[in-house]
């Protein structure tokens, strides 16, 4: 067949951007303009992650390996969405909200609506208002030609996917890696309580922020074994590398969860730098290590007072 390229790009009526598409090798390509990749499939295997954060962003097997309800927000060429339908046994929900991008489901081979997939059209922040507690797992990975959408990286928009996932629930985001990063994952940071984990994907360029309802992200309840082994073989190469290089950041990190912490913390005056989140109290920690008489936040521990020499008159708070 040759590669071929549809010069589908340009501004619509409607306001929203048609897409590109390119085909090169074994390669079909969805683009917004030339400045970056928004999806890509290999022809002949759809199902398969072509793009590495992808694979990051299934490390929310690690702690649900079986969901039963996953919501998208983003389709583009369907990677995420179709590996989940093909792998795992969970109904899927994909929100999209350019009608072209849509247009192209079949073009990248996503799977026809039916009892267990469907794609809505709609805005992804408008979508998650008010909604009960009903998603198991919420993927969040809409962009547009400029970027992350403002309405998809609010404070307002993660405490509706906060409201919105089942205790126990994960809400997994994919964040470009430039300026805006820190302050957005310290409001995620901020909604779900600090129970928060960020992971570089390979490729650079992109973080996947974990971010975990009432529930802490220890890997001490992580089993890559177990994770893995209601996969099949393809899906099994795909995903057991990237999860074994997830769960070494997650050990490295410790972060402490803070539903986790004991309710006392309320009486003490301590917080977080990294997270920003106040733990009960105004004063911010110092990042300092644990020789210098100080527990830096986030590194496992939570300073719960300032500590003395003596052993016996420091307080501290362990993960739990």
């Amino acid at each position: 067949m040759g590669d071929r390229f549809h010069l589908l790009q340009g501004l619509e009526p409607d306001g929203r951007v048609r897409p590109l598409v390119f085909d090169i090798g074994d390669a079909r390509s969805l683009y917004f303009n030339f400045d970056g990749l928004q999806s890509s499939m290999k022809r002949g295997q759809p199902s398969v992650l072509d793009v590495d954060y992808t694979k990051t962003m299934m490390g929310f097997m690690l702690a649900k390996p079986q969901p039963e309800h996953i919501l998208m927000i983003g389709l583009g060429g369907g990677s995420l969405p179709k590996f989940c339908f093909h792998n795992l046994a969970a109904r899927i929900t994909v929100v999209e909200v350019n009608p072209h991008v849509i247009a192209l489901r079949d073009e990248f081979e996503v799977p026809a609506d039916d009892d267990r997939f469907r794609v809505v059209r709609a805005d992804g922040a408008a979508y998650v208002q008010n909604l009960p507690p009903i998603f198991d797992v919420m993927m969040i990975d809409g962009f547009d030609e400029v970027g992350q959408p403002p309405q998809l990286c609010s404070h307002e928009f993660y405490q509706d996917c906060y409201q919105a996932l089942k205790p126990g629930g994960l809400m997994v985001v994919n964040l470009h890696s430039n300026p805006t990063f820190e302050p957005i994952r310290q409001s995620i940071s901020e909604v779900f309580g600090g129970c928060v984990e960020s992971v570089d994907a390979i490729e650079g360029g992109n973080c996947i922020v974990f971010a975990s309802k009432r529930a802490s992200l220890s890997t001490r309840s992580m089993s890559l074994s177990w994770t893995l082994q209601n996969l099949n073989a393809t899906a099994r190469e795909q995903l057991a590398a990237e999860f074994q290089r997830i769960l070494a950041m997650l050990k490295r990190s410790g972060s402490a969860c803070l539903n986790s912490i004991p309710r006392f913390i309320s009486g003490l005056r301590a917080g977080c730098q990294r997270c920003r989140v106040v733990h009960g109290g105004g004063r911010r920690l110092r990042r300092t290590d644990r020789r210098g008489g100080q527990l830096g936040a986030h590194q496992g521990f939570h300073l719960t007072r300032p500590a003395s020499t003596s052993a016996s008159r420091r307080s501290t708070l362990r993960p739990a």
